[in-house]
């Protein structure tokens, strides 16, 4: 899994799987999400995160697996 986030575009994208992109769906405004052609979900991309997490410090992210 990466999480990558872009300041200068606002946006946040979570990637779960290494697999090629097939179809890209919007789940609601500004949340779309990647499928690959087995229509599983590979990735998560937030757009306007400044907006949606105003106090989110994208600088810093922890990530816990367990």
């Amino acid at each position: 899994m990466k999480i990558r986030s872009d300041r200068s575009a606002d946006a946040l994208y979570i990637q779960l799987a290494v697999s090629a992109v097939d179809t890209t769906v919007e789940a609601i405004p500004g949340l779309n999400l990647d499928l690959d052609d087995s229509g599983r979900v590979v990735g998560i991309e937030m757009l306007a995160v400044q907006h949606r997490l105003p106090s989110a410090d994208l600088t810093k992210v922890d990530f816990e697996a367990t």
